[in-house]
């Protein structure tokens, strides 16, 4: 449970980063490769104003403007010649820069790919168009990528995972090794939006009988990801519905074992939109307790007129509490123990 209060320490990381992170890396050219164009301006003329820094504002001045912007044109070209090029990107975590900006903790995935992001913790409003290259959390507009049709992404993914995590190292391995794949709708078993099931995250799930990142159906398998540790469900919670899952006083899981638990409850209706699921376990290591959150899409009517995004948070406390909770270190053990409670008492009511 300590794990979870870990957020104390932020104050006291950040003040090193300022003091020292910041003066040995703050001069490398690819970091600031990794800064997008819309910050690039106001960040340059802060922290590279010193004519000793001239050289580095220079080169960086080229990326943004003369190498960044031809990217898509200069693959689609590679494409068109006969050179099958993909892209395979990690996401959903904020950028090392400190930014609100969506990455894989290194390369923003707008940089890497050309998509269009939500600020990193947000995501578009119910409702957004285009209704293809939409990710199911809706955070991601793949439709402007670069290589809208040979670009795959990794909801939670870090830097440098790709193969040592399982379902991206398969599809790595089939773009690498063959020519089976040639884009996004060669293999359902490949979607565009993929979620990590790297063993780190000890959890993975998904809905049953509907599109891979689709809520609905009416089960959800969970699976222990680990190579070694067992792990306890102790409760599985939805936000955005009153959904109640048959878990009983728990379900243990073996490495690498799943279970399809059944539920009841009516998904949310509308325009489209995302249900947050969140799978609460216990293990017997450093984080005996914990949790992962992932977002599925919920197809709606999309004549809603959308606009702008919308926080995402795994347990909907109140903005003040929220914040509070936060610089106290106590918000995700808190969320973690109300969903458990909130799980077991929709279990109750359904009966099970």
């Amino acid at each position: 449970m300590l794990a979870h209060q870990f957020g104390m320490l932020d104050d006291l990381c950040n003040d090193l980063v300022h003091r020292y992170v910041k003066q040995i890396l703050g001069y490398w050219g690819s970091i600031w490769d990794f800064i997008p164009i819309e910050h690039y301006e106001t960040l340059k003329a802060k922290y590279l104003s010193d004519p000793a820094c001239a050289p580095l504002a220079a080169q960086s001045d080229r990326f943004h403007y003369e190498i960044l912007p031809t990217i898509g044109e200069k693959l689609r070209a590679l494409n068109g010649n006969g050179m099958h090029i993909s892209i395979i990107t990690g996401s959903g975590n904020r950028v090392v820069t400190g930014m609100g900006v969506n990455s894989d903790g290194i390369i923003p995935v707008s940089c890497a790919t050309g998509a269009r992001c939500a600020p990193y913790g947000e995501r578009f409003a119910d409702g957004y168009t285009p209704a293809d290259h939409l990710s199911p959390t809706m955070e991601i507009d793949a439709s402007t990528c670069y290589l809208p049709e040979n670009t795959w992404f990794s909801d939670g993914n870090f830097h440098a995972w790709t193969y040592w995590t399982p379902c991206t190292r398969t599809l790595f391995l089939e773009l690498l090794l063959a020519d089976r794949i040639r884009d996004i709708h060669s293999n359902p078993r490949y979607p565009q939006f993929l979620t990590s099931d790297h063993v780190s995250y000890a959890v993975d799930f998904s809905f049953d009988g509907v599109p891979y990142g689709a809520a609905g159906g009416g089960s959800v398998t969970v699976r222990n990801t680990c190579d070694k540790a067992t792990v306890r469900i102790t409760g599985i919670y939805a936000k955005e519905a009153e959904l109640a899952f048959r878990l009983g006083a728990g379900v243990t899981l073996a490495p690498g074992e799943s279970v399809s638990v059944p539920f009841t409850g009516a998904l949310p209706t509308g325009p489209r939109t995302v249900l947050h699921l969140t799978v609460c376990y216990a293990m017997n290591n450093l984080t005996p307790l914990n949790f992962r959150t992932k977002g599925f899409g919920v197809e709606g009517d999309d004549a809603q007129e959308p606009g702008g995004t919308v926080a995402v948070r795994a347990f909907p406390f109140p903005d003040g509490v929220d914040r509070l909770l936060t610089r106290l270190g106590l918000r995700d053990l808190l969320a973690m123990l109300l969903m458990q409670l909130i799980s077991l008492a929709r279990a109750l009511r359904a009966g099970f």
